[in-house]
């Protein structure tokens, strides 16, 4: 079974942090458990609404990203 918090998350940041490579993590935390065959539009509305709120409140994180991916792509 894999984790998708807490060890494997800390190991990941700190050893792209003893690599100086940019280290982002967005995990939006979700309104309940979804499936992944989930079908209920409700469902999946919130879900994409929790999502848009949680990016939006991560903007300046987000932002870093995409200068970082931009420099990236003047190098190819």
């Amino acid at each position: 079974i894999t984790e998708s918090n807490g060890r494997p998350v800390v190991y990941s940041n700190t050893f792209c942090s003893a690599l100086g490579i940019p280290f982002f993590r967005f995990s939006p935390q979700l309104h309940k458990d979804v499936r992944l065959n989930e079908t209920d539009d409700v469902c999946l509305l919130q879900m994409l609404w929790d999502v848009e709120v949680a990016m939006a409140e991560c903007r300046d994180e987000t932002n870093k990203l995409v200068k970082i991916l931009r420099e990236r792509l003047e190098y190819l």
